[in-house]
Formats: C-alpha cells, sequence, structure tokens
C-alpha cells in the first residue's frame, strides 16, 4: 500500500491530481458515511486510478476512484466531502 503524503487542504496529490483525502459514499452499504483515505493502491482499471484504502467508522475497506485522461477523479459509489478542497470531480452514481 502506498502512504499518502503532503496533505494540504484535505487532499494529496498524486501525478498532478488533487485527490481528497475524506470521501463519502452516495450510495452501498456505507451509503451517508464518511471515508478516511489510509493510503491507495495504484489501480489498471478504466485509464487509471486508485484503489483507495478507507477507514469507515473503525473499520477498512476499499474503494475505486477513476482518474480520466483530463486529470478529472470519478467514482460510481462516493463523491468528496464536504470537508474536502474542492476539486474536478464527476458522480457517476
Amino acid at each position: 500500500m502506498n502512504t499518502i503524503e503532503n496533505v494540504t487542504d484535505f487532499a494529496f496529490t498524486y501525478k498532478d491530481v488533487k485527490v481528497p483525502v475524506i470521501w463519502q459514499f452516495a450510495r452501498g452499504i456505507n451509503a451517508g458515511s464518511e471515508a478516511v483515505v489510509l493510503g491507495f493502491y495504484e489501480s489498471d482499471m478504466c485509464t487509471g486510478g486508485l484503489s483507495l484504502v478507507l477507514d469507515v467508522d473503525g473499520s477498512t475497506t476499499r474503494s475505486f476512484v477513476g482518474i480520466d485522461t483530463d486529470g478529472i477523479l470519478f467514482s460510481d459509489i462516493m463523491k468528496p466531502s464536504h470537508h474536502s478542497e474542492p476539486v474536478p470531480f464527476r458522480y457517476n452514481g
């Protein structure tokens, strides 16, 4: 697992893309819960992205966040939390 470093305004930078460290699940079994990023794995899904390792109410889970060719984050089940710095994001859910 890659650790996150240099967190500024509730986000870390991965390949010039700001990634929030606090997310909120929009659907699924964790709907409404906030999740804090503990680390990540690089993913080969889609055009790239991250498999985030998350703490959700004391339990560890993983969720994929894609990064499109324009550097915009996207997800099918999560959105950046209101605590995080606004970042270019597309919700696909």
